[in-house]
């Protein structure tokens, strides 16, 4: 009787762990169908606010 309980108790474990598998992959491939929109926005909005990069190299870096 001890071992039908030790193997019901790892069921509901195992269902309690899949659950929570199958929602996080529903959240990250949520996450994931919103991403192009997010960089859309982003681009927008560094393109509004001027677009420009402004890279300094350190002067070991630059040819003689």
């Amino acid at each position: 009787m001890h071992l039908l309980h030790l193997i019901v108790a790892l069921l509901v474990a195992a269902a309690i762990i899949s659950f929570v598998l199958s929602a996080l992959g529903f959240v990250l491939a949520g996450a994931f169908k919103l991403l192009p929109g997010v960089f859309l926005v982003l681009a927008i909005i560094f393109f509004v606010q001027g677009g420009h990069v402004d890279i300094h190299l350190p002067e070991k870096w630059k040819r003689k």
